[in-house]
């Protein structure tokens, strides 16, 4: 994508992209707003219409399951650290976490993202409409502006999304100064429901809770075979998702999995040195000792028969 303001009118669609190229092409389109991260094994599908009225960037997207990242070491353009981000979910669900407060939102929720600080948003199929504009419009608004909501419940709320909406719905047919009154009436109504009606995200407790939950529960059924994305899913009546969006600053469900059963293995090995390394493996799902051994020495360094011949639980755990 080109320096951000300077752009009049742009358009971005995956639909005509190779899926096995559309993450790379992506990932430069839009590398001057984010970093993007595909989710575990999800063909990626996006598209965005962006246009500008004066100073004010008004934009419309669409993004299949998807991570979208911006912190102060990201690899993004900094001069947009002025910039502060009004996003309006349409549809699909949104999990984000503003400097550690995390929120989970849906259709209907209005969020506000100051590009200065550190944002991870997870998309599960989601559609949005976004305002992007220098910080000083929003100058006469009380307190902290990132991860600040208007909550789909207020009548506030409610006519803000008909104002976003109809931007999108008179655009095509509307010059850019026409759009002003619009754009500048938006600001205003903005800044009445974040004074009024609006509050600030909190760290999410069930979100903790339930991710510790699923961790006992893998801890508990690391042999079972079973173990994976579908069961947890059944087991928790959640999403894949959700379960991913839980995992994802560890790496990815299939990966904690991974490393919680090599653990396991090497605490029993060094435990047992008489047993055999081919059926401690197995018993932890890993369906060869070659494959087994790879990853053994992937994740600490050393062999299993390094660990069964003296390096002890301890020293492989601390050096892991």
């Amino acid at each position: 994508m080109c320096r951000v303001l300077d752009i009049e009118q742009t358009a971005f669609t995956t639909s005509l992209i190779e899926p096995p190229l559309r993450l790379q092409i992506y990932r430069k389109w839009i590398r001057a707003v984010s970093e993007v991260h595909a989710c575990e094994d999800a063909m990626l599908s996006a598209s965005m219409l962006v246009f500008r009225v004066g100073d004010v960037f008004a934009a419309r997207s669409t993004s299949s399951r998807v991570r979208y990242r911006r912190r102060g070491d990201s690899p993004v353009e900094r001069h947009l650290d002025e910039c502060i981000l009004v996003q309006f979910v349409v549809r699909g669900d949104v999990h984000g976490r503003f400097d550690g407060s995390v929120l989970d939102l849906g259709r209907g929720d209005v969020y506000l993202c100051d590009l200065a600080g550190d944002t991870d948003l997870w998309m599960d199929d989601a559609e949005q409409i976004h305002l992007l504009m220098p910080r000083r419009h929003l100058s006469g608004v009380k307190g902290k502006i990132h991860g600040r909501v208007v909550p789909r419940q207020s009548l506030s709320c409610r006519l803000l999304c008909e104002l976003l909406n109809r931007l999108f719905d008179v655009e095509l047919a509307a010059p850019g100064e026409r759009m002003k009154p619009i754009v500048e009436e938006t600001i205003e109504l903005l800044i009445r429901c974040l004074n009024h009606e609006s509050h600030h995200g909190s760290p999410s407790d069930s979100f903790e809770r339930t991710r510790q939950a699923i961790m006992g529960y893998i801890r508990e059924n690391l042999s079972r075979p079973e173990l994976g994305t579908e069961h947890l899913q059944k087991t928790f009546a959640i999403s894949r998702a959700k379960l991913y969006r839980l995992f994802a600053d560890l790496g990815g469900i299939h990966r904690y999995i991974r490393d919680q059963r090599l653990d396991a293995a090497l605490r029993d090995i060094c435990r047992h040195p008489k047993q055999s390394i081919a059926a401690t493996a197995h018993r932890y799902g890993f369906s060869n000792s070659r494959q087994f051994q790879r990853a053994v020495r992937a994740r600490f360094g050393i062999t299993a028969r390094d660990a069964r011949t003296g390096w002890g639980i301890d020293s492989i755990f601390k050096k892991g």
